[in-house]
């Protein structure tokens, strides 16, 4: 079974490796020893349905939707490819209702922690200072930033182009991608200090590479973070330097992942009542009913300010 969930150009590395993690830990021990062809309906809604009580021993609660629906979504896409290769006639589950995940309300940093983190993060090495900056003003995934070079940098405009990610794949260590998570590219205008200290970090790198000499590993590219010899920064480190700068500043600032960024930088725009078409354009989210969900409960306060706003109309 795992053979033909490997085999495929559509998927990301990451995405084949989880699904090939869950087939081996769900499939392989129960339905393993059965032919494709003999495998029903049934044997997988077992699976699934035995999953619902099973208690996470990493949260000692049921599994989530989420990982449910992603264990159902590995089977769906081997069942899938074995059709497509002609080993069965159809899909199994295909003709079951997929398991549902109701979307978690984003955590944020309010405006004023927020405030308070960049006041702190100024304090840090330059190269922190710069990523932070563009993490919470450019709303980009740390797998983004980590693949930044200064050709994606537009000193004219003023702004940087996100046209590629990265992801840290256990055994291959950290891939580049040709292209963001949902394969569009994007300009993202930044005000002008923050470009001030992009230009400071260019010189800074500079005169890191010229004097390094023969020992730069760098090649042609040319990375806004990077160790002095030219080796990218990985996603995963980006996510460990954040925590341990929580975890050094934990009596100012409480500590949510290095994604939460993202939610913050969403949410202010949101506040600051941009259209939710700017809002998912910069967020990258490739259907705008993922940002309108995902930030419902921010929509709306914005709703209610909208309600409160034509109390100025009230004659009486």
């Amino acid at each position: 079974m795992p053979k033909y969930a490997l085999n495929t150009d559509n998927l990301s590395p990451t995405t084949r490796q989880g699904y090939l993690q869950d087939i081996n830990k769900r499939l392989v021990p129960k339905i393993g020893n059965k032919k494709l062809g003999s495998v029903k309906t049934i044997d997988l809604l077992n699976i699934l349905d035995d999953m619902r009580d099973e208690i996470s021993i990493t949260t000692g609660k049921n599994l989530s939707q989420s990982t449910i629906r992603n264990h159902d979504n590995a089977f769906v896409n081997l069942f899938n490819r074995a059709v497509e290769w002609k080993f069965i006639k159809e899909n199994p589950l295909t003709t079951i209702r997929r398991p549902k995940v109701k979307l978690k309300k984003a955590q944020a940093y309010t405006p004023q922690e927020m405030e308070h983190i960049l006041i702190l993060i100024n304090r840090l090495e330059l190269k922190w200072v710069v990523l932070y900056n563009l993490a919470f003003l450019t709303a980009s995934r740390a797998g983004e930033l980590a693949t930044l070079e200064f050709k994606h940098v537009d000193f004219e405009k003023n702004g940087i182009w996100r046209v590629q990610g990265s992801i840290d794949v256990k055994g291959q260590g950290t891939i580049i991608k040709d292209s963001t998570k949902n394969r569009q590219d994007s300009f993202i205008k930044l005000p002008e200090y923050v470009m001030n200290l992009i230009k400071e970090l260019k010189e800074e790198l500079d005169d890191e590479k010229n004097n390094v000499g023969d020992m730069w590993i760098g090649g042609n590219s040319d990375f806004l973070f990077r160790d002095p010899i030219g080796k990218g920064i990985s996603p995963h480190s980006i996510g460990q330097h954040w925590r341990r700068f929580c975890e050094r500043n934990k009596d100012e600032i409480k500590y949510l992942s290095f994604h939460k960024l993202r939610h913050r930088s969403a949410s202010y725009l949101i506040s600051v009542g941009k259209h939710a078409k700017v809002v998912q354009q910069v967020i990258g989210h490739k259907d705008i009913r993922t940002t309108l969900n995902i930030y419902a409960h921010v929509f709306d306060e914005q709703k209610e300010d909208v309600a409160s706003s034509f109390e100025s109309f009230n004659s009486k």
